[in-house]
Order: structure tokens, then C-alpha cells, then sequence
């Protein structure tokens, strides 16, 4: 007898390999959304050394403003 679509044996509702889908599924999405958050958190000191690197700013600007945002 058939259970329907989520019923007992269908591809990604039961049994084992459907926990184990829902599972890693929840578990990349978790890790991708951690990411995403960690990755938009820029300090203003990362801004201020990438500014120095890539040559926008001089040294002496750069250690002037560092020193201020270490003050705050």
C-alpha cells in the first residue's frame, strides 16, 4: 500500500538516506549562513589595511588613522 509523496519510503522523507539528506542539508546551510555573516563583518582596521596595501593611502596616513581607531 502507498503512503503518498511524504509517506513512509519516499525518497526524501523517510528511512535512512532521507535523515541523512535533511541533516547535511541543514548542516550547509547552517555553515553557509555563518560564512555569509562572518564574511560582512569587516573591522574598520581590515578597510584601513587593505587601503594601505593596495597603495590608496600612505604610511603616514595609515598610522595616523590606526591610531585613532585604536583610541575608540
Amino acid at each position: 500500500m502507498m503512503r503518498g509523496f511524504i509517506g513512509y519510503g519516499s525518497c526524501f522523507g523517510g528511512g535512512g538516506f532521507g535523515m541523512i539528506f535533511w541533516t547535511i542539508l541543514l548542516a550547509v546551510g547552517i555553515i553557509a549562513f555563518y560564512k555569509w555573516q562572518r564574511g560582512s563583518n569587516t573591522s574598520a582596521i581590515d578597510v584601513l589595511k587593505n587601503q594601505f596595501a593596495r597603495g590608496e593611502i600612505t604610511e603616514e596616513d595609515y598610522l595616523k588613522r590606526k591610531e585613532v581607531l585604536k583610541q575608540k
